[in-house]
């Protein structure tokens, strides 16, 4: 019999440790919920405040546990980011881009703060395995503090998890690079990685980071400089989001490496407080769908780019566009009857949708989602981090890539749109894309991982071929 046959249930607890990050928790929602359809229990999710109601949203049969690690500091959330800083950390070169990031977000007494909060978290828990985000580093020291067994979940390229043992020939993480260079982007590529190093020692925190180091040093921490491939060293297990050819391979990938592919739900169900929106996408049968995260901040200019596109594509597709309500300001007066706007969609269902023909996506861990469902992207990254994915998901051959996302134009749109949906190319790729990921095993292979390494099922692992 197969693990994922077996109800396991009275067993050790089984924690999942995250920061609120749309992009990086989604996956792990969708772990938590497979593991509760399976009936697994008990089950914990510890994350900030703004996290609770989707956390116990999730609970079916199985019910699922909430601790909370307190508020999210809303200064770290790009939305509340003003003007000027949100567009040093993205309208730069890339390189300044990541200084300003992370002068931005480093911020010690926070991550003392939040590992202190994970302490709390697991000893009121006493979980037998942690399943946790590789981003959430305080959450990982504090796993290994209390010599818990945890799981890393990798959501972004999992080459970024092992950056310092790349070969010097792969492209530098955030440096935008594709894998095949030439010979001026592979000098760009060397000095990119220097440089970076260079802008971190030259950041205005640097001084407070070294500190922060030798009080980590000095607590016994096991990885005082919070390198990730360390934490991925000490995992049972690390579970990346994506399979290799869409994410570059690599000769120095670690053995305990599982490419699970995209983490979204296995069953879906249309929710019922969208029923109005399923509705008028069964009654069009070519609709395109714009969702470009919850960081992407558009400028009037862009905004209107994408209307005017929208309106030119009436005559032959229609469009639904998941738009914050304070982004939707920004709109033009008028709107062409083709273009639906929603404050917010599952966008799992929404992509899922056999009438969904395309995903135009800022480049974030979203477009796995649909490629998952075989839909190409056209990509507009907006910042110095969504280029990897982007030059990724177009050597992959199933997307096309807005070259300036600050000079965007209708014209730029409309052209690629067309190209994407009548190339046959693409939509053939796409569905390649779409069988390796399922191949991969997704959820239900990931949550059979995190089973397998559970303390207390291991003596007792009766599963067969």
């Amino acid at each position: 019999m197969r693990r994922s046959d077996v109800n396991v249930s009275d067993d050790a607890a089984i924690l999942f440790l995250s920061a609120g990050n749309a992009g990086l928790i989604s996956p792990l929602y969708a772990l938590a919920g497979e593991l509760l359809r399976r009936g697994v229990r008990p089950v914990w999710f510890a994350s900030s405040d703004e996290r609770a109601e989707g956390i116990r949203e999730l609970s079916g049969v199985t019910p699922i546990n909430f601790y909370s690690l307190g508020p999210y500091r809303p200064e770290f959330d790009p939305a509340n980011w003003s003007d000027a800083v949100y567009h040093q950390v993205n309208r730069t070169s890339r390189l300044r881009g990541f200084a300003a990031f992370m002068e931005q977000v480093m911020d010690s007494e926070y991550a003392e703060e939040r590992y202190r909060r994970a302490l709390a978290a697991i000893d009121h828990v006493r979980p037998g395995l942690i399943v946790v985000d590789l981003n959430s580093p305080w959450a990982i020291d504090a796993a290994q503090t209390r010599g818990v067994p945890y799981v890393v979940n990798v959501a972004t390229p999992i080459s970024y998890a092992f950056s310092e043992r790349l070969p010097m020939s792969f492209p530098g993480p955030l440096s935008g690079l594709p894998r095949t260079m030439t010979g001026r982007q592979r000098v760009t590529n060397v000095a990119f990685k220097i440089l970076r190093l260079g802008a971190l020692l030259a950041s205005r925190k640097a001084l407070d980071n070294m500190r922060f180091y030798r009080r980590r040093h000095a607590q016994g921490l096991k990885n005082p400089g919070s390198l990730l491939s360390r934490y991925c060293d000490e995992a049972e297990v690390v579970l990346g989001n994506s399979v290799f050819g869409i994410e570059y391979p690599f000769s120095t990938a670690p053995a305990d490496v599982r490419m699970v592919g995209t983490l979204v739900p296995e069953t879906r169900e249309r929710p019922e407080r969208h029923r109005e929106l399923f509705e008028w996408l069964d009654a069009h049968p070519s609709t395109i769908y714009i969702g470009l995260g919850s960081m992407m901040r558009l400028s009037e200019q862009q905004s209107a780019a994408l209307v005017a596109a929208i309106s030119r594509l009436a005559q032959r597709h229609h469009v639904v566009w998941s738009l914050a309500a304070a982004q939707q300001r920004l709109l033009p007066c008028e709107l062409p009857p083709n273009l639906r706007i929603e404050t917010w969609v599952p966008q799992t269902e929404v992509v899922a949708h056999p009438h969904v023909r395309l995903f135009i996506t800022h480049g974030g861990n979203g477009a796995h989602h649909g490629l998952y469902f075989g839909k190409p992207l056209l990509v507009l990254p907006h910042s110095w981090e969504t280029r990897d994915l982007a030059v990724r998901l177009m050597d992959g051959g199933a997307a096309l890539m807005v070259e300036d996302v600050y000079s965007l134009t209708a014209e730029e749109i409309v052209t690629k749109v067309d190209r994407l949906l009548t190339e046959k190319s693409f939509t053939e790729r796409a569905d390649h894309w779409r069988r390796r990921l399922v191949e991969a095993g997704g959820v239900r292979a990931a949550a059979d991982l995190v089973l397998a390494h559970r303390p207390a099922s291991r003596a007792d692992d009766t599963s067969t071929a």
